[in-house]
This record gives structure tokens, C-alpha cells and sequence, in this order.
């Protein structure tokens, strides 16, 4: 059986991987790292309000692109982006903004930030 988070729906492109993956934001404290879904995933850090780094366990060639939205209990008009990414540092740096503006996004059981990476060549193979 394959790993839930690793998704390989492309048969043309046979070294493309799909990882997913989510965390539960904590406001202005440290990001909980046991609400982590996502094997892929190594660790979230929060550096400043409105900006985290993902670090990734594998270092990866190449990505085609990443996404991260946030899934929140209430209707808001908050948002997250994507910033640098550095394969070689294995890392992926995500801001959350609210109004425009960097902002934590509080902690909440319904709240999460969800991240999706494809990568290509990985010469990693999912369990």
C-alpha cells in the first residue's frame, strides 16, 4: 500500500510526485509539531507574524510548483502564500496574511494550513 500523502497520478511524467500535507496553525506561539499530517513533511517553524518555514525530510530535484491555502472555522478574509523555496536547504517559507497584511492565524482545532508539492525526479520512492 502506498503512502497517503504521496499521489503519482501522472503517468507520462513517471518521476512526478504529488505530496500533501497540513499543519495546525498556533497564533503567535510555536507551531505544534505533532498536528503535522504529511510524512513528507520534517518540521514547521514559525519566524515571525505571518511567516513560518516548512522543512521538508528529503531534498528533492526539482519541483513544478507549490500551493498552500488555509482551512479556517470561520469565514475570513485571511490568506497564505507561497514564498522561497530552497530544495537544497529542503525548505519552503510560507506567509499568512489577513487583510493584506502579515498575520498569524490563530489556533484553532479547525484551522489548518494546507501545503501541496509536485516534485519531479526524485529518485524517491514512496513506501
Amino acid at each position: 500500500m502506498g503512502r497517503p500523502d504521496v499521489h503519482r497520478p501522472w503517468a507520462d511524467e513517471p518521476d512526478s510526485v504529488l505530496l500533501e500535507g497540513s499543519f495546525a496553525p498556533n497564533g503567535a506561539g510555536a507551531v505544534d509539531q505533532s498536528t503535522i499530517k504529511g510524512a513528507w513533511i520534517s518540521s514547521v517553524a514559525r519566524d515571525n507574524a505571518g511567516e513560518l518555514t516548512l522543512t521538508m525530510v528529503d531534498a528533492f530535484a526539482r519541483y513544478e510548483y507549490v500551493e498552500a491555502h488555509l482551512q479556517m472555522a470561520a469565514a475570513t478574509d485571511s490568506c497564505a502564500q507561497v514564498g522561497a523555496v530552497d530544495l537544497t536547504a529542503k525548505t519552503i517559507k510560507l506567509h499568512t496574511l489577513t487583510a493584506g497584511a502579515a498575520a498569524d492565524i490563530a489556533a484553532n482545532a479547525n484551522n489548518r494550513v494546507n501545503v501541496k508539492l509536485k516534485v519531479i525526479n526524485t529518485g524517491w520512492t514512496p513506501l
